[in-house]
């Protein structure tokens, strides 16, 4: 679609804008609930491969931070990752393998294991819009980490190795190939082995598999490659071994992923040896890799960090050295962070230390869409901090309680969105963890209270923009380990002890407050503006309190048995932004989690289908979009006619009435409508990306899109239709 399909982006914002101005959409606000957001799951034992007639890296499936088998379709365009949303796909897998087919122009995927399935010897392949279950009347038997890889010069997808989860010792040592229908086994002979990642040699046209030795498949039976450097692997730690075929500089790269950053290596093959590549290394250990060709690089993405681990999941190899993808960064699973709301600057701030990640001190910000990390020469001690908005100084003040330190005194710290400062305070509550800290906006305060420090403390402090004042009420809480949030609505600092216990200062004093039910666990606590509650999130609910008790609020749990996270309200976007934390993940152990998740009167974005098509020589044209949601880069349209260099029109507008055509054809935009069009490619296929940024009056609403196919043989319009799309923008 090209420049016109840019142009058609523009106009289609546009007159969006024009049509839903003013008040908002006809599309209901969802019911309030927690929603994970719009970034991609960090996981591992995923597959990628690269999609040559469409120009995009595809990924499948893995296993995300909370052990949760997935069954998502991603696609990298070279700057970030889009979700995809087949109507049909494959069960949850992990294990499996992808290859790209140049000569049907689609990825074939087979095996893998998944919760529904055990190992399993399906053959599903991804056309760029939707999965289909291939039906060979032969297939492998079920197996899981194998590999696959496209044979070039005989246009063939090759499969060896791998193993059935479920059988023991059953190692597999045929070599199957895929001819676009069937599986064709070839024997092999013993002593080759049973596994190694695989790749295309394009210098000596044959494919390479290198599992500590070298070996090329001809066709026709595995040979070891004599007298070649053979990589180093590591002989103390847990390693994966990843390959990739560069088509454009005729080089096979190799990563070896340790579970000791020490150990983990690049290498490159020029069809008569290895080379070891040097420079920085991205810290990943069980990634998938894949040769992105439209972009010249090979990019390796997820998998569990090593002990160094990366702030991205992705990284780019173009040859001399490897590079972060900047729409990848994330700050990893943390526990015992502190976060706070910039209301200034409309940014969610996180400080921590993934001391145990081996990283140190880290500064994120949250704009809503991603998370940024800061680079800072000084940053605040690891010692139990707590996060609030000054309103007098318009930064973010960093309490840091000194827990570990040997300090008398806790430190204030503030940021500006570029460096933190720590700010002189002769006068400075004693040294403490688990203190209670809240912003008073209504009088320009930030309150602390309680604490631990050997025994419970219960001292009020209040912090003016430039000192600490201590404070005498006529009673106060018992104290101990607390959380505080202020609640706007009510004048009041809001302080849940563990005990459990509510206590609301106005000021002047402390009030005891009782409820028949209490929040569980050592959460994080917000005040929602938009409800006007303060929202509890911890153990295994949420909870919310109106000023007189704790009741259960209309919402799941961000995650299981969840302690130890963070929570701010983003005044901005009227949401609660939580992150991190630690979770239960079995009977007894726990992990710390690094996933976002929003809360308040959300709405979800979605693309629902209208109608089922009609004609087509080879049936109804497909068309899909990815998600049309605040913070996305773009929204992509992707077509599969079904016919080659066939010219199409999509129709999109801001309405929808079913049109009858005749023939069971029924067309659905109406209203003002937008046209772009182009010709499909050599496999039918084509696609457009809108770069667009949603404007706030068009939360919420719909709008639609439709494609037509030239197709002489459909009756009796000559031409075939895609089923509908219904676009709801929202979160």
């Amino acid at each position: 679609m090209g420049r016109r399909a840019t142009r058609g982006a523009l106009i289609v914002l546009f007159l969006l804008t024009l049509a839903f101005s003013g008040p908002e959409s006809s599309a209901q606000r969802a019911q309030v609930e927690w929603m994970l957001a719009r970034s991609m799951p960090i996981r591992t034992d995923h597959a990628m491969a690269y999609d040559a007639a469409r120009q995009r890296v595809v990924l499948f499936g893995g296993l995300d931070q909370a052990r949760r088998y997935l069954d998502d379709t991603w696609e990298w365009d070279g700057v970030s990752w889009q979700q995809m949303f087949p109507a049909t796909r494959p069960g949850p897998l992990v294990g499996h393998a992808m290859a790209y087919d140049a000569a049907r122009g689609e990825i074939v995927m087979f095996g893998g294991w998944g919760p529904l399935t055990g190992s399993n010897d399906e053959t599903w392949v991804w056309n760029g819009v939707d999965w289909r279950p291939a039906a060979p009347s032969v297939a492998p038997p079920p197996r899981v980490e194998h590999a696959m890889a496209y044979d070039e010069a005989r246009r063939v997808v090759v499969l060896f190795g791998g193993r059935d989860y479920l059988v023991p010792n059953s190692y597999n040592d045929i070599t199957w190939e895929w001819d676009g229908v069937n599986w064709l086994p070839t024997p092999t002979p013993p002593g080759v082995g049973y596994g190694g990642p695989m790749a295309f040699d394009a210098v000596r046209r044959t494919v390479l598999r290198f599992e500590g030795d070298t070996w090329e498949w001809d066709g026709v039976t595995w040979r070891a490659l004599p007298n070649v450097v053979r990589p180093t692997l590591p002989n103390r730690a847990a390693y994966v071994l990843r390959l990739a075929s560069d088509s454009i500089r005729r080089r096979v790269v190799l990563y070896i992923g340790s579970a000791d950053a020490r150990f983990e290596s690049t290498w490159e093959w020029d069809g008569v040896n290895w080379q070891t590549r040097p420079g920085p290394l991205p810290g990943l250990y069980t990634g998938a890799l894949a040769f992105d060709a439209a972009r010249g690089h090979t990019i390796l993405y997820g998998g569990w960090a090593s002990i160094s681990p990366s702030r991205y999941h992705a990284w780019t190899w173009d040859g001399v050295a490897w590079s972060p993808a900047d729409s990848t960064a994330h700050p990893g699973a943390h526990r015992f962070h502190a976060m706070a709301y910039d209301v200034a600057r409309g940014r969610t701030v996180l400080f921590g230390w993934t001391r145990s990640q081996g990283r140190g001190a880290e500064t994120w910000e949250w704009d809503g869409a991603r998370w940024r990390w800061i680079p800072t020469a000084v940053s605040p001690p690891d010692s139990d901090n707590r996060m609030a908005y000054d309103p007098v100084r318009r930064r973010v003040l960093l309490i840091s309680g000194m827990r570990y330190g040997g300090s008398s005194q806790v430190q204030t710290w503030e940021w500006d969105g570029v460096s933190w400062r720590q700010l002189a305070t002769p006068v400075a509550p004693p040294a403490r963890s688990a203190a209670g800290v809240a912003s008073d906006v209504a009088r320009q305060r930030i309150v602390l209270f309680g604490g631990e420090r050997g025994i419970s403390l219960s001292d009020t402090w209040e912090w003016d923009g430039v000192q600490w004042t201590p404070r005498t009420p006529l009673q106060s809480p018992p104290g101990g380990e607390g959380i505080a949030a202020y609640d706007a609505g009510r004048g009041r600092t809001v302080w849940y002890g563990w005990g459990p216990q509510t206590w609301e200062w106005d000021g002047s004093n402390w009030s005891s407050r009782t409820s028949a039910l209490w929040p569980d666990g050592r959460g994080a606590m917000a005040y929602d503006s938009t409800l006007r509650r303060v929202i509890h999130v911890g153990g295994m609910r949420t909870m919310e309190w109106d000023g007189t008790s704790w009741q259960l609020a209309a919402t799941s749990i961000p995650s299981p048995i969840l302690t130890f996270s963070a929570m701010v309200y983003d005044e901005r976007r009227k949401h609660l932004v939580h992150f991190g934390g630690e979770q239960l993940v079995g009977l007894r152990q726990t992990v710390a989690n690094g996933e976002t998740y929003l809360c308040g009167a959300l709405m979800r974005s979605k693309v629902s289908l209208l109608g089922t098509g009609c004609g087509g020589t080879s049936g109804a044209p497909a068309l899909m979009s990815t998600l049309p949601f605040f913070g996305c880069p773009d929204v992509r349209l992707h077509l599969q006619a079904g016919r080659v260099a066939a010219p199409y029109l999509v129709v999109i507008s801001t309405a929808a009435q079913a049109q009858p055509l005749g023939g069971a054809c029924t067309l659905y935009p109406s209203g003002t409508l937008v046209v772009t069009s182009g010709v499909t490619n050599a496999f039918g296929f084509a696609s457009a990306n809108f770069p667009v940024s949603f404007p706030r009056t068009l939360y919420g609403s719909v709008f639609y899109a439709q494609a037509l196919v030239a197709d002489p043989a459909s009756m009796p319009l000559g031409i075939a239709l895609s089923p509908g799309l219904a676009l709801a923008v929202g979160d």
